[in-house]
């Protein structure tokens, strides 16, 4: 779907939606939309697509017959269609307007691996990553280029220059994630490298699902390093949660100068990991 095409849809369902806001009855009917909406996302990634749209929507529809059949027979109803048919329209709505905005840029490059060098990179932007720039963050106010003149591993590294953003990290802050196939069970060594000038930052690493996720903060600080500094991590990944990729994501919660470089993530076994499809 096109942007042009999302657009134009948003504004006839969401005058839709505006209507059915006023109805009354309708009100706990968006609360489950609201929790469907959630339920797209893995907390920790927040990136949706058409897969969890679909499960989504029908995770929820018995949620929503449990609701409107307590909610007729309060009023003593006993064919509540009519009003179920507009909430899931509404519930349905929701989720769709959800999966139009656009979280984060990606290129992909299926020779470059995980080119945790940013040593590949395509219209300006490092390929297999998931990067949350100036066009998918719009509160924020900060430029993201490839340093020729700055860098630990290769010939160049990712600079974030950052004069305005939130603090609230994830798809809402500049920065970067990716997800690799992952081995429950399986410990998994990351490493990187960083120099800033007065950003506040926040690394992590966990692992996740399609409806859940769980993560360990590697470093957050705001601490100004001059020189470049080495991190390294071991994360263990969970058994029982049927996670099935390890992700690591970065964000910039305060301004100033960041620059990241030769991030590795390799199995404890010596395997390197495998980038995700997305």
């Amino acid at each position: 779907m096109n942007a042009a095409t999302c657009k134009t849809k948003n504004v006839g369902v969401s005058g839709f939606v505006g209507k059915l806001r006023r109805r009354p009855e309708s009100e706990q009917f968006f609360r489950l939309a609201k929790t469907a909406k959630q339920a797209m996302f893995v907390p920790s990634s927040m990136q949706p697509d058409a897969a969890k749209r679909t499960t989504a929507a029908a995770l929820i529809r018995p949620l929503l017959r449990q609701q409107q059949t307590k909610l007729f027979k309060k009023k003593g109803r006993s064919k509540p269609d009519r009003v179920f048919r507009l909430s899931l329209a509404a519930m349905l709505a929701t989720v769709f307007l959800s999966g139009c905005s656009k979280m984060s840029e990606t290129i992909r490059d299926e020779n470059a691996g995980m080119n945790g060098s940013f040593e590949v990179t395509k219209s300006g932007l490092p390929v297999n990553w998931l990067l949350y720039t100036p066009n998918t963050v719009p509160t924020g106010d900060f430029d993201l280029i490839i340093d020729q003149t700055e860098y630990k591993e290769g010939t160049q590294s990712l600079k974030f220059i950052v004069r305005e953003c939130s603090a609230t990290g994830g798809w809402h802050s500049p920065g970067l994630s990716k997800e690799y196939h992952a081995v429950p069970g399986e410990t998994y060594r990351v490493s990187f490298w960083i120099k800033n000038e007065g950003c506040e930052y926040s690394i992590h690493i966990g692992g996740v699902s399609a409806f859940d996720g769980h993560h360990e903060t590697i470093v957050k600080s705001r601490e100004s390093t001059s020189t470049w500094k080495h991190f390294e991590h071991d994360y263990k990944m969970p058994t029982g949660k049927k996670f099935d990729r390890v992700r690591f994501g970065m964000s910039i919660l305060q301004p100033g100068s960041f620059w990241i470089d030769d991030i590795r993530i390799e199995g404890t076994s010596g395997k390197s990991v495998i980038p995700t499809a997305r």
